[in-house]
């Protein structure tokens, strides 16, 4: 999981990585549900040969604004990712 507060002017760009799994979506779904953000945007891309999708979603907090450190760290906790 990686964080760009550059990439966009009104977002948190978050870059997810990982095993293509049925549920996939719904599961980073309710992650990041659970850690309070909002998704304006999304682009998923799955490589059918490697098996792995790469996800690329636009976010906010609740208030509209870019995430500050402590709302990406609660997506890395509701994602199950260290860091």
């Amino acid at each position: 999981v990686t964080f760009d507060d550059d990439a966009a002017p009104w977002y948190t760009v978050c870059v997810t990585s990982g095993p293509d799994r049925l549920g996939l979506l719904a599961s980073i779904a309710s992650a990041l549900d659970k850690a309070k953000v909002d998704v304006h945007g999304a682009r998923v891309a799955s490589a059918v040969d490697s098996g792995v999708v790469d996800c690329r979603f636009e976010l906010t907090d609740r208030y509209g604004r870019k995430l500050d450190a402590g709302r990406k760290a609660a997506v890395r906790r509701a994602l199950g990712v260290a860091g």
